[in-house]
């Protein structure tokens, strides 16, 4: 019994030593080892170009701390054509249900700081789905480095979640791409179900007297100051974007003048208790439903346009008419 007694002693200690460095870890500077950190607080903090990545090819590791929740981790890192990328894998697996919850976070809000080297970069971490010869090249470095057995198909299969580590998106006026009115043919209406290689947002957040009220029509915009980043925007099935119920157009036909203007949805409520603000929108082409996040909300549509871009659909133009 006294041997009993003293190992359930030495267990009890040893789990509340573990508990106690847990619990310091969130206040330390980075990881420790496999426990999650703090803020990464130290180091130069690196401004300026997108630095060529392949200088850290064979660098094994790198720290990373998401902006929300503050934690940091340390964690493979694979380049690819002079871009960084990270991988998290056994994501279907009971431990990762457990363990993982940084993937899912991410997607949520993906501002991040990583450091390599002792030097601090302000990231945006942007998942990867559909990019095969991507995935395939990114899989190569994971296996080359560490000889994980990683696939492709993990990606679509859940199993692995794979990330680009893109600049930090920051907010940027709205594209001042117009309408055309002199258009008398849209097309099919903006409604591309198509998969993006990357979810990222693209537009600013609205200031204030930019925000549209519920029930205004509005476009769906995939341009970052101008550019096409998005052709396709991920449609939620809630506000904490829990899972991708669809795909909207971020951009339409420039001989139409609809460039950086895709597709059509009325906002239906908002949620501004998220990291970023949600629009709950439903397509007026399919009467799809979902939350966008307001980055990609573009301008209030010009109802005068409604029959002729929805010439092919009178449904259609006359919910985009209200």
């Amino acid at each position: 019994m006294r041997i009993l007694k003293w190992l359930a002693g030495v267990v009890g200690v040893a789990l509340l030593a573990v508990v106690a460095l847990v619990i310091g870890a969130r206040f330390a500077d980075g990881p420790l080892a496999i426990i999650p950190g703090g803020l990464l607080a130290s180091g130069e903090l690196v401004a300026g170009a997108e630095p060529d990545w392949t200088f850290a090819r064979d660098i094994s590791e790198m720290e990373f701390q998401l902006v929300e929740p503050p934690r940091s981790r340390t964690t493979w890192l694979q380049v690819h054509d002079t871009k960084l990328y990270v991988v998290s894998g056994y994501m279907n697996s009971a431990l990762g249900h457990i363990w993982k919850q940084w993937p899912a976070q991410a997607v949520r809000d993906g501002r991040a700081v990583i450091r390599i080297d002792g030097k601090r970069y302000e990231r945006q971490l942007v998942r990867v789905l559909d990019d095969r010869p991507l995935l395939e090249a990114i899989t190569a470095e994971v296996n080359r480095k560490h000889g994980a057995g990683l696939t492709a198909d993990m990606a679509e299969s859940g199993d692995a979640w794979f990330f680009a580590v893109e600049p930090r998106h920051q907010a940027r006026p709205l594209p001042a791409a117009a309408i055309d009115p002199t258009t008398t043919d849209a097309g099919a209406p903006m409604t591309d179900t198509s998969r993006a290689a990357s979810s990222a947002p693209a537009n600013p957040s609205p200031s204030p007297e930019q925000i549209p009220p519920v029930g205004d029509r509005v476009h769906i915009s995939g341009c970052d100051f101008g550019e096409l980043t998005d052709p396709a925007v991920d449609l939620w099935d809630s506000a904490d974007r829990t899972r991708v119920v669809g795909q909207l157009s971020g951009d339409g036909g420039a001989d139409q003048g609809l460039r950086c203007l895709g597709a059509v949805v009325i906002i239906r409520s908002v949620d501004s208790g998220q990291p970023t603000t949600m629009y709950e929108v439903e397509t007026v082409v399919g009467n799809q439903r979902g939350w966008v996040s307001e980055l990609f909300i573009g301008p209030t549509i010009d109802v005068s346009l409604c029959g002729a871009l929805f010439s092919n659909s009178s449904a259609a133009a006359g919910k985009c008419l209200g």
